[in-house]
This record gives structure tokens, C-alpha cells and sequence, in this order.
């Protein structure tokens, strides 16, 4: 029983120099002021794996699994950090980021070469068939008064001219006040016929006239014999030719638009006065540098294209933009004649542009 107790008490006094820290593993021990293992937070741990959605990029986590958001199956991040090490030991400032072959042809990413294209737009608007006593009133004014100013001029009688030159002057003011230009009244001045088709469409006049409505931010784009297109709802089809004779001097300051008013094609008497119609115009804007409108990724603050490098490199570049046509978007800064930019698969460039800042952000993290 003796020889018990001093094996007890040999066994307690050697484990009583230990002191134990931590749990299951993660601990360290001292025994008489001997060090044998360090804490965790003295020892370099290494970076942890990166997984993440390549569909929210901004999810990023240590583990594999899926995206909460999306249930995608999460990547680990290998190729990419690879491809990104040696683009930064190519000394290469800004080289941009990585995308894989396999990702491009599965989102179908395509690029485009940025050339000088001739550009156009398109302006369509709603017009009404003319119905306009107003201006065939005062066509026959200016008439009628050319009429009385070349009887009076056999007169001899200077008072009785003056007042007939003032008259036609009169006449003429009205005529410009209702859109009318010089070329337009000169015409009027040599033919002294007033036009019927203010009154009335029949088949005995081949045109009419159609007034359009422009809005203040298309006024640059219309000008005078510009070609029209006009469709009208009663004849499904059928397209009416017209041209710009005339633009109204005077703004409307309620509704923000002026009169454009268009000499269309109307032998058959189909355009009846008052009748709606829609109205279409292009005009040519000339040959800009030029991308297609889904290269252009708008914020609402900067416009970004990505622009295509080389061995799978992409680059994100801000640009700014002027005139537009139905498809392209003049470039003004941002980009040079033969860059290539991509044109189809932008939300794959943007996710993975996002994910290289993310993931900047996570390895900086890592490294505290």
C-alpha cells in the first residue's frame, strides 16, 4: 500500500511542471518554463483556399459548396490567381484580368474591331394630315396683294405703291410666321396659285401636306428637304413619300416642339385632312469611331467597355460616348481605331472584373 502511494505522488509531481492551453490539438505546452509548441496566433497560417460564384462574384468563401443566391456550384480560385501571377511578374502596369477559354465558349463571348462606321439615326414622330385654312388664308392674302401691287405700279401714283409694297410685306411676314421660307414664297410669288390640299385631298392634287411634330432634343437631327416616311393606321402596308419643305420659326414653349411640315406623295387621295399618321426621318450623321450599343455598359455615372488584349486578357476601360444611331455609339475618348471590345458576353467580363477586385481585397485580408 505504501509502494501505491509513492507511485501516485511520482506521477502527479511530473505532470504538475505541464500547463496545457487550448483545445483538441491547437494547444501548446510548457513544462519548467520550456516553450514546445507556439500559440496559433504566433504561427503562420496559410492562406486559405478561395472558392466563389462565377455568377455573384461578390460571394467568395474558404469551402466549396454553392452559392447561396444562385445554388451554382462554387469554383475554386486556381487558373485565374495562376494566370494573374504571371501577368503581374510580366511588370506589366494594369494588365487587367483573366478569363478562360472554356468560360468564354460557354457564355459565348464574342469582340469586335472599333473601325469608323457611318452612322445614322432614325427619328419617328407623329404627324396629322394638313387641315390648315390659316395658311391657305394667308397664301391668298399674298396673292391678292402682289395683284393690287402690280396694278397700282401703272398708276404713276407714289403714295398708293408704297401702301401696296407694304401690303405684300404684310402678306409676306404672315406667310414666314406660318413656316413658310423665301424659296417657298418665291414659288408662291411666281405661280400665284393657293394650294387646295390645305382644304382638301382629292385625286385631282398628287401631294398634301403632313405637319410633324419634333421635339427640342431631336431638332438638330431635321432639316429642310430631308426624306420622310409616313404611315397611316387606315392602310396597313401602304408607305407615303414625303420631304421637309418647311420648318416653323416659332417654338412651342408648352409642349417643347416645333412643326415640321412635309409635301407627301398623295395621288390617290388616300390622306384625308386631320387624319393621324405616323411620321419617320433619317439623318445621316457621318462617319464617326463607332462601337456596337452592347459594348457599352451604362451606370448612369461612366459608360464601360472591355476591352479584349491578348491570351485571354480582358481590360475594363471608361469612355465617353456622343451621337448614337439604332445600332452604334460614336466614341469620343476611351478607345482607338483597331482596339477590339466584346460585343457579347459583357455580364461574364463585368462578374469576373469584380471578382479580381474581391479577391484583391480577400488576399490583402489574408495577409494581415
Amino acid at each position: 500500500m505504501k509502494n501505491k502511494l509513492l507511485s501516485v505522488i511520482l506521477v502527479f509531481s511530473v505532470f504538475a511542471g505541464y500547463q496545457f492551453y487550448g483545445e483538441g490539438g491547437s494547444a501548446y505546452a510548457q513544462h519548467e518554463g520550456h516553450q514546445e509548441a507556439k500559440p496559433k496566433a504566433e504561427q503562420s497560417a496559410p492562406r486559405a483556399p478561395v472558392y466563389y460564384c462565377p455568377m455573384h462574384p461578390s460571394y467568395i468563401s474558404d469551402r466549396p459548396g454553392d452559392c447561396p443566391i444562385c445554388n451554382m456550384k462554387l469554383i475554386k480560385k486556381k487558373e485565374a490567381e495562376h494566370e494573374e501571377k504571371a501577368m503581374a511578374g510580366s511588370g506589366e502596369k494594369d494588365a487587367g484580368f483573366y478569363v478562360s477559354l472554356e468560360k468564354q465558349q460557354v457564355v459565348g463571348v464574342k469582340a469586335e474591331e472599333v473601325i469608323y462606321r457611318p452612322l445614322s439615326r432614325i427619328i419617328r414622330t407623329v404627324g396629322r394630315v394638313a387641315f390648315d385654312p390659316e395658311l391657305y388664308k394667308a397664301q391668298q392674302e399674298y396673292i391678292e396683294a402682289l395683284k393690287t401691287q402690280e396694278s397700282v405700279l401703272e398708276s404713276g401714283q407714289d403714295i398708293l405703291v408704297r401702301r401696296a409694297d407694304a401690303l405684300v410685306e404684310a402678306a409676306k411676314l404672315k406667310l414666314k410666321l406660318q413656316g413658310l421660307d423665301i424659296a417657298q414664297i418665291d414659288e408662291l410669288q411666281k405661280t400665284k396659285e393657293n394650294d387646295p390640299s390645305l382644304l382638301i385631298s382629292s385625286s385631282e392634287s398628287k401631294f398634301t401636306w403632313v405637319y410633324a411634330t419634333i421635339y427640342e432634343y431631336e431638332l438638330e437631327w431635321i432639316k429642310l428637304g430631308q426624306e420622310a416616311e409616313i404611315h397611316a393606321t387606315s392602310y396597313p402596308g401602304k408607305t407615303f413619300k414625303g420631304k421637309i419643305v418647311a420648318i416653323d420659326p416659332v417654338f412651342d414653349a408648352m409642349t417643347r416642339t416645333v412643326r415640321a411640315r412635309i409635301k407627301a406623295e398623295n395621288s390617290d387621295g388616300l390622306l384625308k385632312p386631320d387624319m393621324y399618321v405616323d411620321v419617320q426621318m433619317r439623318s445621316d450623321l457621318g462617319a464617326h469611331l463607332a462601337v456596337p450599343r452592347e459594348a457599352v455598359m451604362d451606370s448612369g455615372v461612366r459608360k464601360i467597355v472591355f476591352l479584349a488584349l491578348d491570351s485571354g486578357r480582358f481590360k475594363p476601360v471608361e469612355v465617353k460616348t456622343g451621337v448614337s444611331s439604332e445600332d452604334y455609339v460614336q466614341v469620343l475618348e476611351g478607345l482607338n481605331e483597331g482596339d477590339r471590345v466584346i460585343v457579347s458576353g459583357n455580364f461574364l467580363m463585368d462578374s469576373e472584373s469584380k471578382l479580381k477586385t474581391a479577391l484583391e481585397g480577400a488576399g490583402h485580408q489574408h495577409g494581415q
